[in-house]
């Protein structure tokens, strides 16, 4: 029991302060001033083991305790904000995973939060600093050539763009782009296999809407959740079309029709009825181009074609 005790006290003083943005500048809470006076970290940071829904520092009343005019001087001290951040972090999964799968001997509060600058033995414990995202790949290690390649798991580590709610619009605009994204094929592949897909994790379901006119209908699409900031950013942009190599094809003008009516939903990528009805003006195809999404009604309006002039 008291090895178990023990793991969870390790733990919870690892953890318990990975989201207190003191970094090592002790002005906004004299930690190494309080050396000595707390055994571990949880009985500030209660979040540690209660739950990440829990207070992550000690309010105001909590200092009074001491800090009453008579015993200490009176303080006032307000918690920092929650800084805002894409990284999925929780407390209490790490103490259960760890619990059940890792030493406990090989865990602290410094472990990811102790102070790289000079400091004496009896300061240790206090002295703090803020977690930093890179010690999280000495543990989960990418098992991919880099941070941004397609094949490594964004889920780790990160909240789905929608759930990272504090990020301000310009801070979303200014994510890195994947090299993946400079492929010249990229417009015309990059598809999802699934609608868990990474692309959830920088773009909203209205990123695609500013291309895609079968958007509303398209499973991978409906997957990825709406958000207003990525709405305001994509708004006055219009839709990128590159041209697909089949389509390169001299003869694919007059071709077209056969593939069209094998597979309309591929052709509701980039076309919606306006594109087909530039030049198909008759009853021609009809039932097919009603097979496409409308082209109206706020969406994507696809790839506006132009009739093409009669040979002479």
């Amino acid at each position: 029991m008291r090895a178990k005790v023990a793991l969870v006290a390790a733990i919870a003083s690892l953890v318990g302060s990975a989201l207190v943005a003191l970094a090592s500048d002790e002005t906004r809470f004299p930690h190494r001033k309080h050396a000595g006076l707390f055994p571990t970290c949880i009985g500030c940071h209660a979040a540690a083991i209660a739950g990440d829904s829990a207070p992550r520092f000690p309010e105001q009343a909590q200092c009074q305790g001491c800090h009453d005019g008579t015993q200490e001087e009176r303080v006032s001290w307000t918690p920092p904000p929650r800084e805002p951040t894409n990284l999925r972090f929780s407390h209490l999964e790490h103490i259960r995973e760890m619990g059940m799968s890792r030493d406990s001997a090989a865990l602290s509060c410094q472990t990811c939060h102790a102070d790289a600058g000079p400091r004496s033995e009896a300061e240790a414990f206090m002295a703090v600093s803020e977690a930093r995202p890179a010690l999280c790949l000495e543990c989960h290690a990418h098992r991919s050539p880099s941070h941004y390649a397609e094949e490594s798991s964004c889920a780790t580590c990160h909240l789905r763009l929608a759930e990272a709610t504090d990020l301000l619009a310009r801070e979303i605009e200014r994510f890195p782009e994947p090299p993946s994204h400079d492929r010249p094929d990229f417009l015309t592949a990059h598809a999802p296999s699934s609608g868990d897909a990474s692309c959830a994790y920088c773009h909203a379901r209205e990123s695609c809407e500013r291309c895609h006119p079968n958007a509303t209908t398209e499973r991978t699409i409906a997957a990825i959740p709406r958000d207003a900031r990525v709405a305001r950013l994509v708004a006055a942009r219009p839709g990128e079309y590159p041209t697909p190599a089949s389509h390169r094809d001299p003869d694919f003008p007059y071709a077209h029709g056969v593939a069209a009516r094998a597979s309309i939903s591929s052709c509701a990528n980039c076309h919606a009825q306006p594109s087909c009805r530039s030049c198909h003006i008759g009853s021609g195809a009809r039932k097919d181009i009603a097979r496409l999404p409308r082209g109206d009604g706020g969406g994507a309006a696809g790839v506006i074609l132009r009739a093409r002039p009669h040979d002479v």
